[in-house]
């Protein structure tokens, strides 16, 4: 099979690729503006250059493409619309798709309630793009994560910056709601094996690690497993406040996490308050092989052990 991942560089997309060159047979097209930046010397690996706001990029790189794994999003765009620029982009590639004779769309989306007036925009525009897919393609396979942790994610970039610039994690009272983490290894083999899901009608899977968390207690494991790994004998204390303004958590974000994610404070905060977590058992009678591992940071600081 001949796959096209489209947001390649990504940190997901970078992982997939190593993931599928390991543990397949397919040939893959890794399609993003910068993909010739892979570091990555396999035959079966082809990189193409382009914007998936281009059509006769994209057109051109999905040629001979059996499937497609869409990983492109804009959440750190630094424009004020990137819900028109995600919802934009999805139908060049729907068009590029459909002249490319595209039979499977991998597409990972987020967990979020479609019915809620108050969703918040980033999680309203990852529901939009699935849609936009499903109702134009068949062969739609859309599968909705929380946050997915990893070494290198932006969720586990912010909650180390958080742990280890702060003598105390303080934690909005806002945020203090329910989500379903999952390790990226996990997410990796959940995209992989939706390639070769059988059926051509669309689908919607939930997919999220074994234990639903609140934000304060992710925080409170970094913290007791990250001081047991240095030796530490006193962890960081983890506090829940009232009256943190939105806009004094995005501030901090900006300006504290890791530079790559830059611009996705105010996104990762209107996001903080709504609940994300798996509703049905759907991916459990879909991927039987899958048994999504919980969420232990020690693991993830190993780096050698989150190659999936």
């Amino acid at each position: 099979m001949r796959i096209c991942i489209i947001g390649a560089t990504g940190f997901i997309g970078r992982k997939t690729i190593d993931h599928l060159l390991r543990h397949s047979s397919d040939s893959i097209v890794a399609f993003s503006r910068s993909a010739s930046s892979i570091d990555i010397k396999d035959y079966r690996l082809h990189l193409h250059d382009g914007s998936v706001f281009d059509e006769t990029a994209l057109t051109h790189a999905l040629k001979n493409c059996d499937a497609v794994i869409y990983l492109f999003h804009m959440m750190g765009s630094q424009t004020e619309d990137f819900e028109a620029g995600e919802a934009a982009a999805a139908k060049t590639y729907i068009r590029a798709a459909k002249a490319a004779g595209i039979q499977r769309t991998v597409f990972l989306g987020g967990l979020g309630d479609p019915h809620d007036r108050a969703l918040s925009k980033h999680l309203r525009s990852r529901l939009a793009t699935g849609r936009l897919l499903r109702e134009h393609l068949d062969g739609v396979i859309e599968l909705q994560a929380s946050m997915v942790i990893g070494h290198g994610s932006v969720g586990f970039d912010i909650i180390r910056t958080i742990s280890d610039t702060l003598p105390v994690i303080v934690i909005p009272r806002w945020a203090v709601t329910r989500t379903q983490p999952i390790l990226a290894s996990d997410a990796i083999r959940y995209i992989a094996e939706a390639v070769h899901l059988p059926g051509s009608h669309n689908q919607v899977i939930g997919i999220g690690g074994p234990e639903v968390l609140t934000y304060r207690d992710i925080a409170a494991r970094y913290s007791k497993e990250v001081a047991a790994k240095r030796h530490i004998l006193r962890r960081q204390p983890v506090l829940t406040l009232p009256g943190i303004p939105r806009w004094a958590a995005v501030w901090w974000l900006d300006h504290f996490a890791p530079s790559k994610a830059a611009g996705i404070g105010g996104p990762m905060v209107d996001s903080l308050s709504h609940e994300m977590i798996v509703r049905d058992a759907e991916a459990r009678h879909r991927f039987p092989d899958i048994h999504p591992q919980r969420i232990s940071f020690q693991y993830v600081l190993d780096t050698k052990k989150m190659d999936p």
